[in-house]
């Protein structure tokens, strides 16, 4: 696995590819990608709410980094791999 893969997986749980492909899987072409996109980061931070109640810090910080990620791709970030 190369190394960035590694730190992506370590700083989100998964790789930014992963996290794309949630996108394009969940939610419907209907809705645009920004859309899907904030979609997401608000379904992710819910997901940190009920981890943080069972206690698994390490991977709270995962998904609020993932949430961060998908955040600064509807702030104008770019869809692409890198």
């Amino acid at each position: 696995m190369p190394d960035f893969q590694t730190s992506e997986i370590k700083r989100y749980g998964c790789t930014k590819q992963e996290i794309l492909e949630e996108i394009t899987t969940f939610y419907p072409s209907s809705i645009s990608t920004n859309q899907a996109i904030a979609l997401h980061a608000m379904s992710t931070l819910s997901d940190v709410q009920e981890i943080l109640e069972m206690g698994y810090s390490e991977t709270a910080r995962q998904y609020l980094n993932k949430a961060k990620f998908l955040l600064s791709l509807a702030g104008g970030g770019s869809l692409t791999k890198n």
